[in-house]
């Protein structure tokens, strides 16, 4: 009988050409998964650009709509209306129309709806009653606020326009509805001249859904009802994307905006085609790029087998020939590197183990050796630097018993990853031999005995405390600089509209009458609050990088006080709030910069009249206290957390209610800075919310009669 042959298996080439193939069958379908998310991925960007295309044009909507409630707000203040002279305030009104061509007309009527002017009827015929005419009128009058109302058709014009209406005050009530209509055209333009593709459609909705203005048939379009998608949508949510169809039937997607201000939408109707042929030209690349890659892939593992196949061949050959006795001549080769320095590697082993321990014991990091039951086989110096306990310590003892470790999650279930994977990483709380609490990136890896039993761990810890502090820090110092921002647009917003709305009344106020006087008024008053707002930050920046020089004299405290409370006191008189004066202990001496004392003070004040409410009452203490002078603000406002007690003198930091009630957090931050220039302190103190604030703050004191020369201190390097 003949030998059985051996069984021969496939080649290497084979093995390697079967790997290439069983990769690519995962990364296939993983292709196939990473397509799909590319075109909707596409879709999304798609949808985002459009969305936020729509905001902005949202808000250019709103804007428009704004400026002709400005410009009603600035013919309010016609004298004419004080005084009931309806002739003069209508040639007034005629003037003020002729510049606004977007307007068909403007009428004033009684909060009853008669209206008593109307520039489209002759002066002296009979006026319409605006509450017959109009179902929203009630509610303008109730909310008495200004409104923009829907599209309707105007009795006489019988054209389509809208709205904007404004109570007129005087002596606390509204004595007049002024109105403006608007013709759609107008905000029609505002769309053509946004450039939309010419196959999209742009338009703009009232509250009831109709259109007012349309980039697609816009003469047509103008007061019918929108798609009932677009509505069905609305109905849902005030903004966002969907698909559905145009009032002609035609597939699109849809982003919309709903204005809070108005009630008005701004839609876009974006061809399907359009969206789905952007997606799918990523996913066709995306399959072009995947069958090229796997062509590649084929045959690189044809050639790296071929490069990798040689070399072992002759080492089996090699070894062979050694079996036999015969003299072996192993070739080097540059592509199996690692064949090459086999022997050279387990000479050296047994000398790499020894210098392995020695280098464990420089490592910075925490090496720790433990048995199954975690008791500590090895402490190198690394763990002795970060948690205090010498080697001999700890040997033997539990280590998270030893460390009161404290896990992400249960340690049996650490220890059955452990078992499964041979490996688990994550943070611990740990803490060290004084007690201090720190964080460790920690990296397990377990060692077998012959059985495959778990019988050792090491376990390698990374003191990161600093590094997550540093994060924390870092969260909260952007979070700050996000709300500062937010909180300085705000504050500089509405200063800024009130000098803009003042100097359009004095372009068209005559000179010296009392319109004008109010706006000069305006003028100065926000003028002064956009300065010290910029005197605030430009104080804090000086503070910031130590540039700011003071002028220090003896200063007697209770005159800067009194002195400063006076400039106060109207502000105090406007909110109802007295401010009350004390110095039980007489005079109190500093040697002290008094401007910036000042400024300490008015800050202060400042702080204590924003969160103090009508009727409240702010006292301002001067007192001497050992060697300090004290000045103590009190008041009996908004109070302040507990929790929040730590931060009130940070950069940028404010609560809900100090946000909620105007300013940039930079008041208090400033103040601190500038009390520790002088040597002095501040702190503050609460009973809670709802309970009021005190704010002391202490600065060295001296005596009358040692009374300094005038000095002049530069903080910080010169700029």
């Amino acid at each position: 009988m003949m030998a059985a042959r051996p069984k021969v298996g496939m080649s290497l080439r084979a093995h390697l050409l079967m790997l290439t193939l069983a990769l690519l069958a995962p990364v296939m379908i993983f292709a196939v998964a990473v397509g799909y998310a590319l075109v909707e991925q596409e879709r999304e960007t798609f949808r985002r650009g459009a969305e936020e295309r729509t905001l902005a044009m949202s808000t250019a909507v709103d804007t428009a709509l704004a400026s002709s409630i400005a410009t009603l707000q600035a013919l309010a203040t016609s004298p004419a209306l004080d005084r009931n002279d309806l002739a003069t305030f209508r040639d007034r009104a005629a003037r003020v129309l002729a510049m606004q061509p977007q307007w068909f007309s403007i009428h004033l009527a009684l909060p009853s709806g008669q209206q008593v002017m109307n520039l489209q009827l002759p002066e002296g015929g009979a006026l319409p009653d605006n509450a017959a005419l109009d179902s929203q009128w009630q509610s303008v009058v109730q909310r008495g606020a200004p409104s923009i109302n829907d599209l309707i058709v105007g009795p006489a014009t019988q054209e389509w326009h809208f709205t904007a209406r404004l109570p007129v005050r005087r002596d606390g009530s509204i004595r007049y509805i002024l109105s403006a209509a608007v013709k759609p055209d107008w905000i029609r333009a505002l769309l053509d001249r946004q450039n939309v593709p010419a196959d999209w459609v742009a338009v703009v909705l009232d509250k009831n859904g109709r259109i007012v203005a349309r980039t697609f048939e816009p003469e047509q379009s103008v007061g019918k009802i929108a798609s009932r998608s677009l509505r069905d949508a609305l109905a849902r949510s005030p903004s966002g994307w969907f698909r559905g169809t145009t009032i002609e039937g035609d597939a699109v997607y849809t982003p919309y905006r709903r204005s809070a201000e108005t009630g008005w939408t701004f839609a876009m109707g974006i061809p399907a085609s359009v969206v789905d042929a952007a997606a799918w030209r990523a996913g066709a690349a995306l399959a072009l790029g995947l069958l090229a890659a796997a062509l590649i892939a084929i045959a690189l593992a044809r050639a790296i087998g071929n490069r990798i196949a040689r070399p072992i061949v002759a080492l089996a050959s090699a070894a062979t020939a050694m079996r036999n006795g015969q003299p072996a001549q192993i070739t080097e080769s540059a592509t199996v590197a690692e064949i090459r320095m086999l022997e050279t590697t387990l000479r050296s082993s047994v000398q790499d183990l020894g210098e392995r321990a020695r280098l464990l014991d420089l490592a910075q990091d925490a090496i720790v050796v433990s048995d199954a039951s975690k008791r500590v086989l090895y402490w190198n110096r690394g763990a002795e630097a970060i948690y205090g306990w010498r080697r001999e310590e700890v040997t033997g003892k539990i280590l998270y018993e030893v460390l009161r470790t404290e896990f992400p999650e249960p340690l049996s279930r650490i220890m059955d990853e452990l078992r499964l994977a041979d490996q688990w990483s994550g943070e611990l709380a740990q803490f060290t031999r004084d007690g201090r609490r720190i964080v460790v990136a920690s990296r397990w890896a377990a060692e077998r005995d012959r059985q495959g039993e778990l019988a050792r761990i090491l376990e390698i810890n990374s003191d990161v405390s600093e590094r997550k502090r540093a994060e924390v820090a870092l969260k909260e110092a952007d979070r700050a600089k996000d709300q500062f921002l937010a909180t300085l647009g705000h504050e500089l917003r509405n200063p800024l509209a009130a000098l803009v709305n003042a100097v359009h009344v004095l372009k068209r106020a005559e000179p010296g009458r009392a319109t004008a006087a109010d706006a000069i008024g305006v003028l100065e008053r926000q003028t002064k609050h956009m300065t010290r707002l910029v005197g605030d930050l430009l104080d804090l920046s000086r503070l910031t990088m130590g540039k700011l020089v003071l002028h220090r004299e003896a200063t007697e405290l209770m005159a800067v006080v009194a002195e400063t409370a006076r400039t106060w006191k109207a502000r105090a008189d406007t909110k109802q709030i007295s401010i009350v004066l004390q110095a039980p202990g007489g005079a109190a001496w500093i040697h002290a910069d008094r401007d910036r004392i000042e400024q300490v003070l008015s800050n202060l004040l400042d702080n204590a009249l924003k969160f103090s409410d009508a009727g409240g009452q702010v006292t301002v203490e001067v007192r001497i206290e050992g060697t300090d002078a004290v000045l103590r603000v009190s008041d009996r406002g908004a109070g302040i957390p507990a929790e929040a007690l730590e931060q009130v003198f940070t950069h940028f930091v404010q609560g809900d209610e100090g946000r909620s009630r105007g300013g940039l957090g930079i008041g208090l931050a400033v103040v601190k800075q500038l009390v520790e220039l002088h040597g002095g302190t501040v702190s503050a103190a609460s009973d809670g919310v709802g309970r009021g604030a005190t704010f002391t703050v202490r600065l060295p004191a001296i005596a009358r009669t040692v009374e300094p020369a005038r000095r002049t201190e530069a903080f910080g390097s010169p700029p």
